[in-house]
């Protein structure tokens, strides 16, 4: 009796079936390495916009987050409908909202591993790629912040806009063309870094191509969002710049170049970052120049570079700016190892350069974790807000009554946000409250007041 054939799988159904359980591991992992994230309650800038966005008579009607912002950002879409439709579904539940963070970021991963299979030669450059941007320590206040969704919404758009393009570009049909311009519309009302993506599309639309005339029509809608943006957005909110940050910048050439090289620390993500780059180049040269002379080459490098420029026209800079530069560096990392012809080699590149960028990931997220001071959102201070969160709630305070909130280790200028704490924990948008900052005098009480003061030991009501 003849013995059936055996069956065997055609290579690419073994190549989907790796790529999607890689893919798969990847988010699993992502998933478990921010899960403590979702532990940590609301910090600093989430208490005003879940403030401004809060459903229920007394706060804002959402008709309003239209015109609502200020001169220095107007980002209606991440700041005002993405606070209200969370609170809508989960309330102040802070595990919920620090969720739906790591589900936009875990989407952005996603992405940039389809953009990768797309725009890189294996498998494992892709793979790398998204290891690289899924576990870099940018994103550490992006998703134990909750504010931080503003830049995860600006990348989700640009990359989903980023997509559409190249569907477009496959299949020539307009529906793709009209959905990138919807998305580019996204990014522009989700972070004003969108400035940027009309050229991203422009490049990519005319890259491997003689523009026809569908495609101008494209690339003229797209760059006609940035006059539209900016005369909205003036209309609005007038136009100006942020005086103040994290870290501080001045316009001077000396504190621009430490701008500079403060970008290529945070790009790097640390010593083990820098010591892997060290050896994806040192490889790459070791026998001939290999940088590839292509045009997806040079797109990879205008991906990493272009995104940073906006930052470079305000005084100030944090880490989590750099979200869409790290997308681009990874690919295009991936691309110059890709150069060299033996496959053998690049996996083996890819696979130690992948375990040094994991350790410095894990070492300055571990940095931040323990990091017990006030200056930034970490989770010393988002457990003091937790704290206070809880004892306001739990106290009784008459309508007629103000809440003093005495000696917080908070800069004067913060102060704004610690007083839409209590109007959260009462769910009083009424409700009168008061900052001290410890370099303050005590104000005179009078009348009703319910003081809440910062000591050793934490908040305590006096």
């Amino acid at each position: 009796m003849q013995k059936p054939a055996r069956q065997i799988t055609p290579p690419g159904i073994r190549s989907v079936i790796l790529s999607t359980a890689l893919l798969a591991a990847l988010l699993t992992l992502c998933w478990l390495y921010y899960l403590p994230a979702l532990d940590q309650f609301f910090s600093q800038d989430d208490f005003p916009l879940l403030a401004s966005s809060r459903p229920g008579p007394g706060w804002p009607q959402p008709r309003l987050f239209w015109f609502m912002g200020s001169v220095r950002e107007y980002r209606p879409l991440t700041q005002h409908f993405y606070f209200y439709a969370n609170q809508r579904l989960f309330d102040l539940d802070p595990r919920a909202h620090h969720a739906m963070n790591l589900a936009v970021h875990l989407a952005n991963v996603l992405m940039v591993y389809t953009l990768g299979r797309r725009w890189l030669q294996t498998l494992a450059g892709a793979f790398f790629a998204a290891v690289f941007y899924g576990f870099h320590p940018i994103h550490f206040y992006e998703i134990y912040w909750v504010s931080g969704i503003s830049q995860l919404g600006f990348v989700f758009c640009s990359l989903v806009g980023l997509l559409l393009v190249l569907k477009f570009k496959d299949s020539n049909q307009w529906r793709y063309q009209l959905l990138a311009f919807i998305a580019a519309a996204g990014a522009f009302l989700s972070k004003e870094d969108a400035i940027v993506l009309p050229a991203l599309m422009t490049l990519l639309l005319w890259e491997g191509r003689t523009p026809g005339a569908r495609t101008r029509w494209g690339i003229l809608a797209v760059w006609l969002l940035l006059p539209a943006y900016f005369v909205w957005r003036m209309w609005i909110l007038g136009f100006g710049l942020p005086s103040e940050g994290v870290y501080q910048f001045g316009a001077g050439l000396f504190r621009l170049t430490e701008k500079l090289f403060r970008y290529g620390e945070w790009l790097l993500g640390g010593r083990f970052g820098l010591a892997a780059l060290i050896l994806l180049l040192a490889f790459a040269f070791r026998l001939r120049s290999i940088i590839p002379h292509s045009r997806q080459f040079v797109f990879l490098s205008l991906l990493t570079i272009f995104p940073m420029l906006p930052s470079f026209l305000v005084p100030s800079a944090s880490e989590h700016y750099l979200n869409l530069p790290v997308a681009g560096l990874g690919m295009l990392l991936a691309s110059i190892v890709e150069a060299r012809s033996l496959v053998y080699r690049q996996t083996f590149l890819f696979a130690v350069a992948t375990v040094l960028f994991l350790i410095s990931a894990a070492l300055k997220t571990n940095q931040h974790l323990k990091n017990t001071g006030w200056g930034i959102p970490v989770p010393a201070k988002a457990e003091a807000c937790r704290q206070l969160f809880n004892q306001i709630r739990q106290t009784a305070i008459p309508p007629e009554c103000e809440v003093q909130l005495r000696y917080p280790p908070i800069e004067p200028w913060e102060k704004n946000w610690l007083i839409f704490l209590p109007k959260l924990a009462r769910d009083r948008p009424d409700l009168k409250v008061s900052v001290v900052a410890p370099s303050e005098p005590p104000p005179p009480t009078s009348g009703c007041n319910y003081v809440w003061e910062w000591g050793r030991d934490g908040w305590k009501l006096k």
